[in-house]
Order: structure tokens, then sequence, then C-alpha cells
């Protein structure tokens, strides 16, 4: 209990060790990050294009290395004190980016089967600590995912389900920030912007733990 109070575990090895209550990593693993994720948006999930409508991404880190680590002790290792660390690192990065009032944090819904399959929901953890951290407020079910057939790729093979969203936002949210753990293409992102803007709601920005590049190889 003391460790999930204090942050005093690695999220990416989980070894313990003496740090402030919102470090994320332990000083070894430290050295594996790869590098900070520069800034990036929703359109193409690289550099910021500046079109207008365009929403900011905001990740601490590429995805590798010990960040690899710490996401996927999150979500398939049942390690969801992680969230403590990760949130907070995702928290402080998004300072002087998500407006500081009137947005609420919303996570982008997981798969049905990966939900089932976890019994818990990553960005939803994440997102909880990132409205604390920043006094915002967070909303759990403002979004429905109901997925659509396989993404077919240029190379005509499925790469998984279509993400598909529909908005369920009470009036009184008009604008809003997603947190999801990785982005790859972007798609998923994308898509819940969408349904939101269909809705009538401001998508500020999204935030994620890493942002992965197209060489990016092995499970998410």
């Amino acid at each position: 209990m003391l460790d999930w109070l204090f942050g005093s575990r690695c999220a990416a090895c989980g070894r313990a060790f003496e740090v402030g209550v919102f470090e994320a990593l332990c000083e070894l693993c430290v050295h594996h990050v790869l590098e900070a994720a520069p800034p990036a948006c929703l359109c193409n999930g690289a550099a910021p294009c500046r079109l207008p409508g365009c929403a900011p991404l905001v990740a601490p880190w590429l995805y590798g290395g010990a960040t690899r680590e710490a996401v996927l002790r999150l979500k398939w290792s049942h390690a969801t004190e992680v969230a403590r660390q990760l949130g907070a690192a995702m928290a402080d990065a998004m300072r002087g980016t998500c407006p500081a009032e009137g947005v609420t944090i919303v996570p982008v819904p997981a798969q049905r089967d990966r939900l089932r399959q976890r019994g818990y929901h990553p960005p939803a953890l994440l997102a909880e600590v990132i409205a604390l951290r920043l006094g915002l407020k967070h909303r759990v079910d403002a979004l429905w995912r109901r997925d659509l057939g396989p993404v077919r790729g240029t190379d005509g093979r499925a790469h998984g389900p279509t993400p598909c969203f529909e908005a369920c936002v009470p009036r009184r949210i008009r604008r809003v920030w997603l947190v999801d753990d990785v982005v790859t293409t972007g798609m998923t992102l994308r898509a819940a912007t969408a349904a939101l803007r269909e809705a009538g709601v401001q998508v500020e920005g999204a935030s994620v733990v890493a942002r992965a590049g197209p060489s990016c190889s092995g499970a998410l």
C-alpha cells in the first residue's frame, strides 16, 4: 500500500527506490529511456501541422526501452500502481499546453475484449491521476466505443478493428482533453476527437504516456 501512496517503485522494473513522490523511473531505468517526445499534433501524430483547429498531442517520452516496459507493466501485468507515476509525468508534460481550467479529462475507451481480459482500464487510471494533479475534472463515460471491421493496411492485411466512438457528454461539458496510453498511427485518437466534435465538444488536445514511431516493434 505504501508503494502506491508514495510511488517508491520504478514504473518500468518494479524495483523499490528512494525518490520524491512522483518520480516514475529508478536511476537504472532512466538510462534506458529513448528520449523525450518532440511536440506533435492529432492530425498526423508527428510535428505540429499548425492548421486551424489542430489540437496538440503531448507525450513525455517516445515508446521504447524503459518506457515500453512501464507501459507493458501497466497494461498486461496488473501493475495498476504504475499509473500513479506515469500519470504524474503526463500531467507535468501537459503544463503550459493544456488549459488550466474549464477542461474535463476524458480517457479513450478500450476495446471490449481487452477490457474484459484485463479487468481494468489503464487510460482511465491515468486520467484520474492527471485530473488530480492538475486540479481538473475527469469523466470516464464521455465516450462509448463501437469498433467496426478490421483496418486494412497498404499490404492488404488486417491490422485490427476500425475504432468508432459515440460521444455521451453532458451539456455542461464543452471542452475536453483526451488521454490514452500509447499512440502509433493516431487513428484511435482522431476517431475519438471526431466523435466529440460532432457532438459539439471542443477537443483541446490529447496526452499519452509515449509516442511510437514507425519503426516501433513488439506488443503495445
